[in-house]
């Protein structure tokens, strides 16, 4: 896609099957800035990682609920609460609204079953066009009171083949396609592509 610069790059929380990339693009790209959920994680690579962002002269920002930038129609959000120590480190990822015009992408890292109570109390109006499906499509997440509050067109879950956890979980799957949703699984498609028009038009489908 020949892109050159990042102007923010989100982590969603600290494991490394959500931050193991980043390091490559640091490489070749240049990114301005990085908002973090400000997680503390006691893995050394995640640390040395951070270190090495703020030497290349990355701006790395720890956000939570409000934090918001917007560019022309489009506009991110985060709706996640600041993290702490009662809960879980996926219950604390960084859970992020994107939207352009009218529609909305939904992008929830890997909460479970506790974050998601707490991002439909703290946002009644939840309804998406897309959701990245929380933690791969684990049992663990994809409540009933999340899919129902979302009610989007499409699902994604983003999961690899032969990853040793099943992902995503059947009955996971089927709960999202009863909802109405047209799910992609990466392990499937590959990459998943989602062009927005500015008269509101949304196209979803495999990158290639």
């Amino acid at each position: 896609e020949r892109v050159r610069r990042i102007d923010l790059l989100i982590v969603s929380h600290p494991h490394p099957d959500h931050f193991g990339g980043v390091r490559a693009l640091l490489q070749h790209i240049q990114i301005s800035t990085v908002w973090i959920g400000g997680d503390v994680a006691d893995d050394a690579a995640w640390a040395k990682l951070l270190a090495k962002m703020r030497e290349r002269g990355v701006r790395v920002q720890s956000v939570a609920a409000g934090q918001m930038r917007a560019s022309g129609n489009a506009r991110i959000e985060v709706l996640s609460r600041e993290p702490t120590v009662s809960r879980a480190v996926n219950d604390n990822s960084l859970v992020a609204s994107f939207s352009f015009g009218a529609r909305r992408v939904l992008f929830p890292g890997d909460v479970e079953a506790e974050g998601e109570k707490l991002l439909v109390r703290d946002h009644p109006s939840l309804g998406h066009d897309v959701v990245k499906v929380p933690h791969h499509g684990s049992r663990t997440s994809s409540t009933a009171e999340l899919v129902a509050a979302t009610h989007p067109g499409w699902a994604v879950i983003s999961c690899g083949r032969r990853e040793g956890f099943d992902f995503p979980a059947p009955d996971v799957q089927a709960r999202w396609e009863k909802s109405g949703a047209n799910v992609l699984r990466t392990d499937e498609h590959g990459a998943i592509k989602i062009d927005i028009s500015i008269d509101g038009g949304i196209h979803v489908q495999p990158y290639d």
